[in-house]
C-alpha cells in the first residue's frame, strides 16, 4: 500500500477511535450560612479500558482564589481589588481509609490501598493543594469513586450569597491530575473535569413552594388513574 494512504488511513483510524479519559464532575453543593466544619464529597468516574493510579495531585479552588491571591505572579490569579470572598477551604482529605459518614459510608479510593497520606493543605483560604501516592507494594487504585472530601467554612456568610465557582481543574495551583505510574513525574492519565459551584442555603421560597405543589398533585393523578383503570 501506498505510503501516503496508509499515513491518512492511520490518522482517520486515531481520529476514529474515543478518547479515554475519567470524569470529575464536580457538581453544586449547598451549604449552610455561618457554619464551619461542612463536608464535601467530589466523584470520579472512569472510562472503560482506564488504567489504575498510583498517584492523585488534587487541587481545588474557591471563586477565583480570594482577596488574599489578589497581585499574585501566577496565570489566573485576581488582579489587586478583584478577588472574590467565597467560603474557606478548612481541610482537603484523599487518603483517609475511615468511611465517609461512618460505619457503611463511602471509603476514598486511596483510602483503599496503603499510601503515603496527605501532603499538603490549604494554601491560602480559597485554595489548596494535597497530594498522595500509593506505597511501593500496594498496588494502584483504579479512579471510579470517592476521589476525595473538602470541608468548607461558610462563617459570615448568609443566604442569598454566592454562588460561587468550585474548580478542580481551572486552578491557580495548576489542575487536579491522577498518574498512571511512579515516579510523579510520570505523564498524568486524560482527565475531564467539569468545574461545579457552591451555593448557600435552601432553595427559594417560591421554589419550595412550587415543588410541594406539585408533589400534592400527585396522590391525586394517581387517583385518577386508578380510577380510569
Amino acid at each position: 500500500m501506498n505510503k501516503a494512504v496508509l499515513g491518512v488511513l492511520l490518522v482517520l483510524l486515531l481520529a476514529a477511535t474515543p478518547s479515554l479519559a475519567a470524569t470529575i464532575e464536580v457538581g453544586s453543593h449547598h451549604l449552610l450560612p455561618d457554619t464551619a466544619g461542612q463536608l464535601v464529597e467530589i466523584w470520579v468516574t472512569a472510562e472503560p479500558g482506564d488504567p489504575p493510579v498510583a498517584g492523585l495531585n488534587f487541587r481545588v479552588q474557591v471563586a477565583n482564589g480570594g482577596p488574599e491571591a489578589e497581585g499574585l505572579p501566577f496565570p489566573g490569579a485576581p488582579a489587586v481589588g478583584e478577588g472574590i470572598d467565597g467560603p474557606a477551604i478548612t481541610a482537603v482529605d484523599i487518603s483517609s481509609s475511615e468511611p465517609v459518614g461512618g460505619v457503611g459510608g463511602p471509603v476514598r479510593l486511596f483510602g483503599q490501598i496503603d499510601n503515603l497520606g496527605n501532603v499538603g493543605g490549604p494554601i491560602l483560604s480559597q485554595i489548596a493543594e494535597v497530594s498522595t501516592i500509593a506505597d511501593e507494594d500496594a498496588g494502584n487504585v483504579m479512579p471510579d469513586g470517592l476521589l476525595g472530601t473538602i470541608t468548607f467554612d461558610t462563617t459570615g456568610f448568609f443566604q442569598g450569597d454566592g454562588p460561587w465557582s468550585l474548580c478542580l481543574g481551572n486552578t491557580i495551583a495548576d489542575t487536579t491530575e491522577l498518574l498512571e505510574d511512579l515516579p510523579q513525574q510520570a505523564p498524568p492519565i486524560p482527565l475531564t473535569i467539569i468545574e461545579g459551584e457552591l451555593l448557600i442555603g435552601v432553595p427559594e421560597p417560591a421554589t419550595a413552594t412550587m415543588l410541594l405543589g406539585l408533589l400534592a398533585g400527585v396522590p391525586i393523578l394517581l387517583r385518577r388513574r386508578r380510577h380510569r383503570l
